[in-house]
């Protein structure tokens, strides 16, 4: 058990979590200061929406990280035999349900929090971009 838990772990590559909603909070607090100029405090509305960026930034990288290596899989067995994938931690069908989950649960998020249609363009697009690009 301990050594799946560690091959879900390398998956969705741990270390770099952090970073991923980050970079889409930055944006958001950007677009909130701009839009909100010189106000002190800041609306529920607007934190929970903010709060969804970074969530779902972080579920669709997740989703990425399992889409690659379930694209690389092959050559992953030459090149990172040690990756969960080639090693049979993971099998490539239980890293395709990781990445719909993520995906599931990134769509159901902005929908509960009411995302605006800009938003669900922009996340279209950069699943696209994150799944061309692998």
């Amino acid at each position: 058990m301990k050594k799946n838990i560690y091959a879900w772990l390398s998956l969705f590559r741990l270390p770099n979590l952090p970073t991923a909603p980050g970079d889409a909070l930055a944006g958001a607090a950007i677009c909130l200061s701009l839009s909100h100029p010189g106000a002190i405090s800041i609306e529920p509305d607007a934190l929970l929406k903010l709060l969804a960026a970074g969530g779902v930034a972080l579920l669709l990288y997740m989703a990425g990280l399992a889409d690659n290596d379930i694209v690389g899989a092959e050559e992953d067995r030459t090149h990172a035999p040690k990756r969960p994938i080639p090693a049979g931690d993971i099998t490539i069908p239980q890293a395709q349900v990781a990445r719909a989950v993520c995906l599931i649960l990134a769509g159901v998020g902005s929908a509960l929090c009411h995302m605006p249609p800009a938003w669900w363009i922009v996340a279209v697009i950069l699943v696209g971009g994150i799944f061309f690009y692998n």
